[in-house]
């Protein structure tokens, strides 16, 4: 623990920290204090992001210690990444996951080239998707992604795919996003550019999106992220009746709710899955392709 060591912690994919979430990163707080008085780092909305002279000072010990991070400078919504900072960290720490790798992206942004999807209703019943027109450029914004490869030892020595940005093939996918459970037209809209997403990424990859280079099951779990755990009920009884139609284009494609409070209660599961079985909501599984 030191000065350097919390200053370094305000990197691209960090950019808002408060005192419980140093903590939680195994730092000690009180030096967020010692940087504010060294005016290398300033609070904004209750989040602690750098200066101007803390971006110079986080690029000075990153060439120093080298390290490749980016400095997170001032986001423009610092409320939203301490958010997604507090997520990560109960994510991460909420299942060991010691028989694979495990990557974590907060705040991703995934571009694609896909159809508009326009949600059908009948009545105030959710029935389906329709694919509108062609293909045009969006991006999905994630609050959180995990990557996990269970036998990434099979595939250190593979060449990437020129189009796989991110890393996602031959990997677990969980895509988290943080809703209001309240607002159902927010939630179904933010499916949608995952919808967009997968259409986009199994028109480039075909098979191997869903299947892996050894022939195992490659799953997609979208997730909506409620703070509180009565939301996360809530807005799994209202949505789980049209679970089928929800996922729609995109099967295989499971469906879930998470409530951050559950994740900060959770210990020691061993994988994503006994985290999710013991303490998520499913709205929807769908068998993947085999």
């Amino acid at each position: 623990m030191s000065l350097e060591s919390v200053l370094l912690l305000f990197d691209f994919y960090h950019p808002a920290w408060d005192f419980s979430t140093v903590e939680r990163a195994g730092e000690d707080p009180s030096f967020l204090a010692e940087l504010v008085e060294c005016g290398l780092v300033k609070e904004r909305e209750g989040a602690f992001v750098l200066t101007e002279s803390g971006v110079q000072e986080f690029e000075r010990l990153r060439d120093e210690c080298f390290l490749d991070s980016l400095p997170g400078g001032a986001p423009s919504d610092p409320v939203r990444w301490l958010r997604r900072n507090r997520l990560e960290l109960a994510f991460k720490g909420a299942f060991a996951g010691r028989w694979g790798n495990k990557r974590t992206y907060p705040g991703l942004k995934l571009n694609f080239l896909a159809p508009e999807m326009e949600m059908i209703f009948n009545g105030r019943d959710f029935v389906g998707w329709r694919i509108l027109d062609a293909p045009s450029p969006g991006t999905l914004e994630l609050d959180l992604m995990l990557l996990f490869d269970y036998d990434f030892s099979c595939y250190v020595g593979m060449p990437r795919h020129p189009e796989d940005l991110e890393g996602v093939l031959n990997s677990d996918r969980v895509l988290m996003v943080m809703v209001d459970p309240e607002d159902i037209p927010g939630a179904l809209s933010k499916l949608g550019g995952a919808h967009r997403w997968l259409w986009d990424r199994r028109r480039v990859f075909g098979g191997s999106f869903d299947l892996d280079c050894q022939g195992q099951d490659s799953v997609t779990w979208w997730v909506w992220v409620t703070e509180e755990e009565t939301g996360a009920a809530a807005l799994c009884r209202r949505l789980e009746p049209f679970g089928e139609a929800l996922c729609g284009p995109s099967k295989p494609l499971d469906l879930w709710v998470l409530s951050q409070e559950a994740l900060e209660d959770s210990r020691g599961e061993e994988t994503f899955y006994d985290l999710f079985h013991r303490w998520g909501h499913r709205v929807f599984a769908s068998k993947a392709v085999g």
